[in-house]
């Protein structure tokens, strides 16, 4: 019986073609316990022959059908990429070049380097893509990352689903962290709370009310639907609801003291502190000038070398209060020896 089983497993081999391993199924069981530990034997020699460094560490009816595959056991896996591995679980399937599985249920890694930790009917068939657990994820983007939930899908590049329930990742760099029914389409985009729809390029929709659908409509776009909107800064905040979001509108479009006014007004405020600036130039230069004048006529005596006489100017003395506040009127002081009148 075992010779025949033997028998039976080399011809489901298919031989070199042009230089070319064509790998086939293998199929082990249908005996009883002691015979299929022997016949178990027979054929992990006979694939060892064929693919280097194959390795099934236990389990029943598992796969590992290319070189370096291994399976360690659980039940029905297969590892049929150069290099891959499936842990255990039962029905997984790793098939490309470096793919992983750790356990769980019917999952599928077919995409080189792609990995799935565990759950039930999960895949992951791009490159570098990743499954972290859950139910019937499927990572379809190279690089994209579903960590976990149900009915999650991450098809963009580098695209990524924390968890959560049909949500949808399928613009490049696009992140959904969680919730339910939300998509991120647009590149760069995030989604996050409820039927939260970023479909714009760089657009960030945060939902929080479950009966309405939030969307953006505009490239870089932030979105909070929301009963109410708080900015703290310190310990100072500020919250926005029903009750003021129109104050705070008609602030925004330009009715009574708005920000487009305070813009405007900054601006012409702007222009004429320059002005004064200028005229302050003016007036600074206009000062230098008197002083250099004022310097250039000094009080000072003036000769006549001719006649061989000297002129003084006297200042006279200024007529003001004194210190008490008492009026200081100048009187010249009288001639004592007055010039008769010319008769």
């Amino acid at each position: 019986m075992i010779s025949v089983t033997i028998f039976l497993l080399l011809l489901s081999i298919t031989p070199l073609i042009h230089g070319q391993e064509i790998l086939s199924t293998v199929v082990v069981g249908g005996q009883e316990e002691d015979k299929n530990k022997e016949v178990t034997g027979h054929v992990s020699r006979i694939l060892q022959e064929i693919y280097r460094g194959t390795t099934v560490g236990g389990g029943r009816d598992n796969l590992a059908i290319a070189t370096y595959a291994s399976i360690l056991g659980g039940l029905d896996n297969t590892a049929s990429g150069v290099g891959s591995t499936v842990s255990g679980g039962y029905g997984n399937t790793a098939s490309r070049t470096y793919s992983t599985i750790g356990g769980g249920y019917g999952n599928t890694a077919s995409g080189q380097d792609s990995t799935i930790s565990g759950g039930r009917h999960n895949v992951a068939f791009e490159y570098a893509s990743t499954v972290g657990g859950g139910y019937k994820n499927t990572a379809s983007g190279d690089q994209s990352t579903i960590s976990g939930g149900e009915y999650n899908t991450a098809s963009g590049i580098y695209s990524t689903v924390g968890g959560g329930l049909s949500n949808h990742a399928s613009g490049d760099l696009s992140f959904v962290g969680g919730g339910y029914g939300n998509t991120a389409n647009g590149e760069f985009s995030i989604a996050m709370g409820k039927n939260a729809n970023a479909e714009t390029e760089q657009s960030c929709v945060v939902n929080l009310l479950p009966e309405e659908v939030a969307s953006s409509t505009e490239v870089g776009e932030f979105l909070v639907s929301s009963k109410a909107f708080t900015i703290r800064i310190g310990s100072e905040k500020v919250t926005i609801n029903k009750n003021n979001i129109n104050n705070f509108k008609r602030l925004l479009e330009g009715t009574g003291c708005s920000l487009k006014k305070l813009d405007e007004q900054k601006e012409i405020n702007n222009k004429q502190q320059e002005q004064i600036d200028k005229q302050q130039e003016q007036i600074d230069a206009q000062d230098a000038t008197i002083y250099e004048l004022q310097s250039l006529f000094l009080v000072k005596p003036k000769t006549g070398l001719e006649t061989g006489t000297v002129d003084t100017v006297v200042a006279e003395p200024e007529t003001g209060p004194d210190v008490a506040g008492n009026t200081l009127q100048y009187n010249p002081k009288p001639n004592a020896n007055p010039k008769p009148n010319a008769k």
